[in-house]
């Protein structure tokens, strides 16, 4: 009878277990891809615990490492650092971000609200990370050319490189930012420049 009774709990487990579907793994999600990325570039490194922290805000400071390291600059930063340390002539960067901020200002990638601030500590909002990136991409901005500052976010959207919910936003996360640099350089698209 024990055997019985053990034979037939045997074959009704067996039975649940071919009724229950099994569970496929779901593809990464873009921002998980994204993250992959920027981590395995050394765009993004994380703190001391290698978290991104894609949720955080992203301020003017740590753009300027993201985008040297972007550029792979740091070499060429660290041999050269007297003249970015002169780059930087913004009183509001702290010492850890001027060499930094001095590759991005001798590059030609950021600008600052005035001669002597920067806004370092300040967050980056949709227009300011998406006229740097396409400036790292090396479309030109300025008189004559297809985009400016007010018009950087409807460029790139157009492009497919930002969504509609970052342009939105008063400040762009860590995570929107990987996603912006994902799409414009892991699957670079054809960008127009003028004749």
């Amino acid at each position: 009878m024990r055997k019985k009774f053990l034979s037939l709990a045997l074959v009704a487990v067996l039975c649940l277990s071919m009724a229950v579907p099994a569970v496929a793994a779901s593809p990464p999600s873009e921002l998980e891809m994204a993250a992959a990325y920027v981590r395995e570039q050394g765009i993004m490194t994380g703190d001391q615990n290698g978290n991104l922290n894609l949720d955080a805000g992203l301020n003017r400071a740590e753009l300027a490492v993201l985008l040297t390291r972007l550029r792979n600059g740091t070499e060429e930063l660290f041999a050269n650092t007297g003249y970015y340390e002169q780059g930087c002539k913004f009183t509001d960067v702290p010492a850890w971000a001027k060499l930094f901020v001095g590759y991005c200002v001798r590059n030609n990638l950021v600008a600052g609200y005035d001669t002597l601030r920067y806004g370092a500590s300040d967050p980056v909002n949709p227009a300011a990370a998406c006229t740097v990136i396409l400036r790292v991409c090396g479309v030109a901005d300025g008189e004559g050319s297809i985009w400016n500052y007010n018009t950087a976010c409807s460029y790139a959207a157009g492009l497919g490189w930002i969504d509609e919910s970052a342009v939105q936003a008063k400040a762009i996360t860590r995570g929107d930012m990987a996603i912006l640099i994902y799409r414009a350089f892991a699957e670079p698209q054809q960008v127009t420049t003028p004749q």
